[in-house]
C-alpha cells in the first residue's frame, strides 16, 4: 500500500510540475552512476564476504546488511533456479538410475506396516554444548540417555533462531532450502498453489493414515492452508485440543502432545504417520527469572544477569519437553503396535548466540535420534545428517521405497553430483513441467482440522442463555445463529452458550446454527454443519 501511494504521489507530481529538459538529463546522469555504484558494491560485498544471499535468521539478516539489500533480495531472488541442463534428457537419465518412476510399489517386509511418528523440537538441544556454562543438572536425561542407545547424530538446519518451517520443509519434503531464495519460506510461497512429494504423501500411497499436530495456532506459517498440499489427512492444532494448559511466558506445554499422538494412533485401524511440531521452548526468553527451589539453575559460566535469567528460564522449559519425552517413549515402548520414533530439534534458540556464549557445535547444528519398539528391517547407522536427508533416511529404515525422493537420495547421496541433482529435481516438480512424477501426481488432499469433528446436536433456551450442545467443542469456538456470530462462552466438550434478553424468542426466529473454530489471529479454521432448530 505504502508502495502504491508513493507511485500515485509521483504520478500527480509528473502531471503537475512543469517540463524542464535540463533536469531530466541531470536525473538520468546521477541515476546510471548511481546504480552502477550500487551494483559494483554489492558484488564487491559478495566478493570479500561481507554479503550473502543465505538468511538462516530473517530478523538477524535484516539486522546485519539492512532494510534495502535484504527487501530487494526478497523480491528478485526467489524459486530455484532452472538448471542450464534441465530438460527430460536429464529427467530420464535419473529415474534410470533410479529403477524408473515414482510408481514403484512400497516394500513392506512385515505383515502390517509400522506407525511412524516425527516429532519437531522447538528450540531443543544439548546444553552440553555451550562451552564453559554449567548446571545444578542434566535438564534433558531422557534425550541423553536415548541418543546412547539408539541411532542419532548432530542435524543440519537450515535456520538458526527463527525459520521453524524451514527445517520442517526440508524433513517433510527431503528438498534442500539452500536452493530457494534470500530468506524465502517455501510454506508462505510456492506450496500455496503447488504439491510435492513428502514423507506424509509416500506413506499414504502404502496406506497409512496422516496426521499433523501442532500445539500452537493452526494458522501459523499458514500451515491449515499448506498441510493440505503436503499430503495431509487432518491437522490437529491447539485450536482443538481439550483443556490445553500453557507455560509461563503462553507458550502451550509440550506434554499435551502425548495424548493427542496416542489418541491419533488409536482411532484408525491402518497405520499412521504423526508429524508433530512442539512449541513449549520457544522464545522471547524473559530478562527477568525467579528460580524455583526444584528449578535446574545454571552454576557457572554466565555472568550477565539478565543472560543468566534468560537460560535459567529456558533450561526449565528443557527439562520440562524431556518430561514430554520421556513419557511419550514408554507409551510407544509399551504399544502392541510396530512403532517408529523420530526426535529432532529444528533449530537452536537466539540465545545461543547471546554475548560471552560459545557453541562446541555449528550454529545450525541441532541433534536427532531414531528410536522404535521393535528391530528395524534397516537401521541407520546414525552420524551427522541434513534435515532433508531425514525422510529419505526413515523410509529406508523401515523398507518402504514409495516415491522417487527416498530412491533418488539411496542413489545419489554418496556422488559428487548429489545437491546439483537434488536441485534440478526441485525445479522441475515445483518450477518446471513435472516430468518427474506427471503433472497430475500428488493431488491436494481434502484435509480435516482435528480429529474429534465438530458438531452441533441440540440447541434450547434455558434462564437468559442459549445453549449449544454438540461434540468437539474447545475454547476457540464461536457460536453463528444464521450466519451472526455470538458472543461465545465455553463450558465444555459438550456445552457452549450465549446470552441475550429474550433467549425463547431469538430461537423462534431463528433457523440454523452452527460453531465455528477461530484462530487467536481470528482466522476461521473450520466450521461445523448447520443444526436446523425447526426440524
Amino acid at each position: 500500500m505504502g508502495l502504491a501511494g508513493l507511485i500515485t504521489g509521483l504520478v500527480c507530481l509528473f502531471i503537475k510540475t512543469r517540463r524542464r529538459e535540463r533536469r531530466v538529463r541531470y536525473f538520468f546522469t546521477a541515476l546510471i552512476p548511481t546504480l552502477l555504484a550500487g551494483v559494483l558494491t554489492v558484488a564487491a560485498g559478495f566478493g570479500s564476504g561481507q554479503l550473502s544471499d543465505r538468511f538462516p535468521n530473517l530478523a538477524n539478516a535484516y539486522n546485519d546488511y539492512g532494510f534495502p539489500y535484504c527487501f530487494t533480495m526478497s523480491l528478485v531472488d526467489t524459486g530455484v533456479d532452472r538448471p542450464p541442463d534441465y530438460g527430460e534428457e536429464l529427467v530420464t537419465d535419473i529415474l534410470e538410475d533410479l529403477g524408473g518412476s515414482g510408481d514403484a510399489p512400497a516394500v513392506i517386509p512385515d505383515e502390517k506396516a509400522p506407525n511412524v511418528i516425527f516429532v519437531q523440537l522447538e528450540s531443543f538441544f544439548d546444553v552440553d554444548y555451550l562451552e564453559g556454562v554449567t548446571f545444578s543438572e542434566d535438564p534433558t536425561p531422557t534425550f541423553t540417555a536415548l541418543k546412547e542407545q539408539y541411532p542419532s547424530g548432530l542435524l543440519n538446519v537450515p535456520v538458526f533462531g527463527a525459520g521453524t518451517v524451514n527445517t520442517e520443509f526440508e524433513v517433510l519434503t527431503g528438498m534442500n532450502v539452500a536452493d530457494f531464495g534470500a530468506g524465502e519460506y517455501p510454506f508462505r510461497s510456492v506450496l500455496l498453489e503447488k504439491t510435492c512429494e513428502t514423507v506424509a504423501y509416500d506413506l499414504r500411497a502404502s496406506g497409512y493414515a496422516t496426521h499433523a499436530i501442532h500445539n500452537h495456532e493452526g494458522s501459523f506459517y499458514l500451515r491449515n492452508q499448506v498441510y493440505p498440499n503436503l499430503g495431509f489427512d487432518s491437522f490437529t492444532s491447539i485450536e482443538y485440543f481439550e483443556n490445553p494448559t500453557f507455560n509461563e511466558n503462553g507458550w502451550a506445554h509440550d506434554s499435551l502432545l502425548t495424548n493427542e499422538i496416542l489418541c491419533l494412533l488409536q482411532a484408525t485401524e491402518e497405520p499412521d504417520f504423526v508429524f508433530a511440531v512442539s512449541v513449549q521452548a520457544h522464545g522471547k526468553y524473559p530478562d527477568v527469572y525467579t528460580s524455583k527451589a526444584t528449578d535446574v539453575t545454571v552454576t557457572g559460566g554466565i555472568e550477565d544477569p539478565a543472560t543468566l535469567a534468560r537460560y535459567n528460564y529456558f533450561v526449565n522449559q528443557l527439562r520440562e519437553v524431556d518430561r514430554f519425552l520421556a513419557e511419550l517413549y514408554g507409551a510407544i515402548m509399551a504399544m502392541e503396535e510396530d512403532t517408529v520414533l523420530l526426535l529432532y530439534g529444528d533449530h537452536l534458540p537466539n540465545i545461543a548466540a547471546d554475548e560471552g556464549i560459545t557453541l562446541s557445535v555449528g550454529s545450525q547444528q541441532t541433534e536427532y535420534i531414531l528410536l522404535s519398539n521393535y528391530a528395524l528391517p534397516a537401521p541407520p547407522t546414525g552420524g551427522e545428517r541434513s534435515a532433508y536427508e531425514l525422510f529419505p533416511m526413515v523410509m529406508e529404515a523401515i523398507g518402504n521405497s514409495e516415491g522417487i525422493m527416498t530412491r533418488f537420495h539411496r542413489a545419489y547421496r554418496d556422488k559428487p553430483e548429489f545437491l546439483s541433482l537434488l536441485a534440478a529435481l526441485e525445479y522441475d516438480v515445483l518450477y518446471g513441467e513435472r516430468m518427474f512424477y506427471g503433472s497430475t501426481a500428488y493431488p491436494p488432499v481434502s484435509m480435516s482440522m482435528g480429529i474429534r469433528p465438530v458438531m452441533v446436536t441440540d440447541c434450547y433456551a434455558e434462564g437468559e442463555y442459549i445453549y449449544i450442545k454438540g461434540t468437539g467443542f474447545t475454547a476457540y469456538c464461536h457460536i453463528t445463529l444464521d450466519g451472526q456470530e455470538q458472543e461465545t462462552e465455553f463450558l465444555d466438550a459438550s456445552t457452549l452458550r450465549i446470552s441475550c434478553d429474550d433467549p425463547e424468542r431469538r430461537l423462534s426466529r431463528t433457523e440454523a446454527v452452527t460453531v465455528r473454530v477461530i484462530s487467536g489471529k481470528n482466522e476461521l479454521l473450520s466450521e461445523s454443519s448447520r443444526f436446523w432448530i425447526h426440524e
